[in-house]
């Protein structure tokens, strides 16, 4: 009898510490979910603050720093934005473009009659 009151402890055991791990488990992803609300509510506040620097109001000192950040960030995607063309297969040699297969995607040569990738055949 002694065996099986060992093996009976021992499952007990076991299922405690499986419940154990179980509400563990579910209270860090509550404490996630409500980590990740905060963070939600933290970006529009800081998109609101943004928005309204935007429209004219004046920063704070202490915001002024971040807000010339944001505007230099925003003239170089604008810069990038402007030195940015179309790849010179499309503008100047066309018939040099890639064929695309229609059923997988792959990238073919021009030329090529059937997909390398998947064997279908492919339309000019």
């Amino acid at each position: 009898m002694a065996f099986f009151d060992k093996l009976n402890d021992l499952a007990n055991t076991a299922t405690e510490k499986a419940c154990s791990a179980i509400e563990s488990g579910k209270t860090a992803i509550s404490v996630n979910r409500e980590e990740k609300k905060i963070q939600d509510f933290t970006c529009q506040i800081g998109e609101a603050i943004v928005n309204r620097l935007d429209n004219g109001m004046k920063p704070d000192p202490e915001l002024s720093e971040l807000y010339h950040c944001i505007l230099a960030a925003r003239q170089e995607i604008e810069r990038l934005q402007s030195e940015q063309c179309e790849p010179p297969c499309q503008e100047c040699c066309p018939e040099e473009r890639p064929i695309f297969c229609c059923h997988c995607g792959q990238s073919n040569p021009p030329g090529t009659l059937f997909c390398g990738g998947c064997g279908a055949r492919l339309e000019e």
